[in-house]
């Protein structure tokens, strides 16, 4: 399914003096994510160097393997510079098979799907992506607390690690690696949010020229229901606002929890992404 915003057909960005379009900003979505995924995997390497992480630009895009079990393992931007094509896909998928991993391709409206479909993919899931134009908004009321959490020592990366890994779900290896990864990103702000000084949640925010990207943000169990969602998501706006960037982006499955949230917080829907996995191919298809 291809969604795209009539509220966010354009705006105005006062960085770039014109109106942006929605092709526009998939496109500089799409950039986005490329050079954040090379710099997450340059972070990644340089913290865990016997995680084997590698890079390789393919099918137009670019692949990441960090390590088994990642779910950063994936091909961004898709035929961005190029056509997807079946060799480029059948490219993708041997640098996968170098690491025997399952890995997930991300590809923006307008792309060509028929190499997936001739290759025996599943069917995508969608992932929609959200954007706002820079507008402050007042803080969260209340009792919830959103502080920013400053780079330091390997103890404290992997501290936020365990807290991110524990709000997404997990106490795997694999993910407190991801999260505490984000410490040794350019770019990257963590956040974390308390309710009467109790740690309750984490989020974080990239900033990428006039792009403002909002991700990991998660919720404890035990103060799901109470706002911290939106006191993040809040505070993180005008921490962007602040930081000069006319356009903020964030994604999320439709329908959601997380949407809703996000629909709260004055952002719509722009475009969606489909995703396909590697998991439950038909190797014998597009043979």
């Amino acid at each position: 399914m291809e969604r795209r915003s009539r509220t966010l057909a354009q705006w105005t960005s006062p960085a770039r003096g014109e109106n942006v379009v929605v092709d526009d900003l998939i496109e500089r979505v799409e950039r986005s994510r490329w050079r954040n995924l090379l710099a997450y995997a340059t972070a990644y390497r340089t913290l865990y160097p016997d995680a084997r992480t590698t890079t390789r630009q393919l099918a137009g895009g670019v692949t990441a393997f960090t390590e088994t079990g990642s779910p950063v393992n994936h091909l961004s931007a898709a035929g961005l510079t190029e056509p997807i094509t079946d060799q480029g896909l059948a490219d993708v998928e041997s640098f996968y098979a170098e690491f025997e991993s399952d890995f997930q391709a991300w590809v923006a409206p307008g792309r060509d799907l028929a190499p997936f479909v001739a290759r025996g993919y599943p069917e995508p899931t969608s992932i929609r992506v959200f954007a706002r134009p820079a507008v402050p908004v007042d803080a969260s009321a209340g009792t919830i607390t959103v502080e920013r959490v400053e780079r330091g020592s390997a103890d404290e990366a992997e501290a936020y690690g365990r807290l991110a890994a524990v709000a997404f779900g997990s106490s795997a290896p694999v993910m407190i690696r991801l999260f505490a990864t984000f410490f040794a990103v350019p770019g990257t702000r963590l956040y974390r949010a308390s309710v009467d000084g109790a740690v309750a949640g984490v989020a974080r925010l990239g900033i990428d020229g006039d792009l403002a990207e909002f991700g990991g943000g998660a919720t404890l169990p035990e103060f799901r229901g109470r706002g911290v969602q939106q006191a993040m998501l809040r505070h993180r706006i005008n921490e962007a606002c602040a930081a000069g960037c006319p356009i903020m982006v964030t994604e999320a499955e439709p329908e959601t929890g997380s949407t809703r949230n996000i629909l709260r917080a004055g952002f719509e829907a722009a475009f969606d992404y489909s995703v396909f996995t590697s998991r439950g191919r038909d190797p014998g298809a597009g043979r």
